[in-house]
């Protein structure tokens, strides 16, 4: 018995440690290019393990392109989009992809570009830059063929809203506004400098926009794919009160979201880069998350913050008076640990990521990239040893967009928990590596795919198991 019990402690010590324990692996070269030489702002990582990077070279002289991975960022190919000598920074609001050969992008001059070949060649789908005069300051898949963009426009009807729903050929603007305040040019899309400014989470948008008066900032938000939309005021309490942006917003579910905000036009640290956390889906807003208690903005300017999918961590990223900076919560944002990224100097920050899964994700910024790994996000019942390997049936099912799946562990075993399409096609990877005993359970989040069947498969030395899971959006 005490043998047993001593065991039971080992195990939640190893598990206890592996929880805290976050690598950051810093690129130095990526498809050739010194990672010294690039800017990003842009990210977009599929459960596919694709990966989509938008930069410019650094300093900048004109040149955008995309870097293309499609096997978890092991290796990378580059994909130049165009040169625009006559621009000062990168005219590229954000990536948004669906898959290794299709993505779009959305340009300050108002063009939504999209490429079907994997960024050999990008193509203007639509603009809003003639007679609009209007910059994409956002532009997000919403499920497998649903496009949704954002931005600014000089004509009569102000901010615009765009959804296209076959992958991006044809597109309706949304001109229904039920406020007259967003037709004014006193009222602007985002934050184009951070590209940052719009999320998604299964039918829901979110859409930060700002004006020129002394007024609080506010949000666009649709709960069904952008069909119709609700707009409201937007208070941060330990923040700037007025005359502010949201520079960046993400969304761990419906509810729990995380955004930066800071005073427009004003760059001293005082107003600069308040992060905080919405419970209730962006309505209201608690006081300035505190990464780093006791230290002030000039050593903690958060970019953006973002939830770790099926699990209560999330991962800030930044920079400070000496170059990159990141941080790391394990309890939804209450509490924060710095961690300690590569820097290359004290003009690299990073200002993206993003997640592939709930151990794998990257990081992007000015001259700065990096990969990150998690230990494995399950959960871990050690009140009974199983007695054999088991994989359950994940719950709920059908599902839409995340579920739950269970599996038991007689012994500490190297496990692999993969889920496939129906052509034996790799679509995440959820488990892979040593697992400690008892049973576990771990989140699939389907964001991104689209509804049908899948497959998972538990593979543990000779052990396999595999069932069939169903995705209803």
């Amino acid at each position: 018995m005490k043998r047993l019990v001593l065991l039971l402690v080992m195990v939640l010590l190893v598990v206890a440690a592996s929880f805290g324990q976050v690598q950051i692996t810093q690129l130095t070269t990526i498809a050739g290019d010194s990672v010294s030489k690039i800017q990003s702002k842009s990210v977009e990582y599929l459960s596919s393990g694709v990966i989509w990077i938008l930069a410019g070279d650094y300093p900048f002289t004109g040149k955008c392109m995309v870097y293309l991975s499609t096997d978890n960022g092991t290796t990378w190919v580059k994909r130049p989009v165009f040169t625009q000598a006559g621009w000062s920074s990168v005219g590229i609001s954000n990536i948004t992809a669906k898959d290794a050969t299709t993505a779009h992008l959305g340009l300050q001059t108002g063009e939504i570009l999209r490429t079907t070949n994997g960024g050999v060649k990008w193509d203007t789908v639509t603009a809003y830059s003639t007679p609009d005069n209007g910059w994409v300051d956002g532009v997000k898949y919403i499920g497998k063929d649903t496009v949704v963009a954002y931005g600014d426009a000089t004509d009569s009807l102000g901010v615009y809203f765009a959804r296209s729903t076959n992958g991006g050929t044809t597109w309706t603007r949304f001109t229904n506004w039920s406020n007259d305040s967003l037709k004014t040019n006193g009222i602007y899309a985002g934050s184009f400098t951070y590209g940052q400014a719009m999320d998604v989470n299964g039918k829901n948008i979110w859409c930060s926009l700002y004006n020129t008066a002394n007024d609080p900032a506010s949000i666009l938000k649709s709960t069904d794919g952008g069909i119709t939309w609700s707009w409201f005021r937007v208070t941060l309490p330990g923040g700037p009160s007025m005359n502010y942006v949201l520079s960046s917003i993400s969304f761990k579910d419906a509810n729990v979201g995380f955004a930066v905000g800071r005073r427009a036009y004003v760059n001293t640290s005082a107003y600069a880069n308040y992060l905080v956390k919405t419970t209730d889906g962006g309505r209201t807003w608690g006081d300035t998350l505190a990464v780093e208690p006791g230290k002030g903005h000039a050593d903690t300017k958060v970019k953006v913050a973002k939830g770790v999918p099926g699990t209560n961590t999330v991962i800030a990223v930044g920079y400070n008076t000496l170059g990159t900076k990141a941080w790391k919560s394990d309890n939804n944002g209450t509490t924060w640990a710095a961690l300690n990224p590569p820097n290359n100097g004290v003009n690299s920050d990073f200002t993206n990521l993003a997640f592939g899964s709930s151990t794998q994700g990257i990081m992007v910024g000015y001259q700065n990239i990096a990969k990150i790994s998690l230990p494995t996000a399950v959960e871990t019942e050690h009140s009974t040893i199983p007695t054999g390997f088991a994989l359950e049936q994940n719950y709920p099912n059908p599902f839409n967009p995340t579920t739950k799946i269970s599996y038991s562990v007689p012994k500490t075993s190297f496990v692999e928990l993969k889920v496939y399409d129906l052509l034996g096609r790799t679509v995440a990877t959820l488990v892979n590596s040593e697992q400690a005993v008892g049973t576990h359970s771990v989140s699939f989040d389907a964001k991104g795919l689209s509804s049908g069947v899948y497959l998972y498969t538990m593979k543990v030395g000779d052990f396999t198991a595999t069932k069939s899971l169903v995705l209803v959006k």
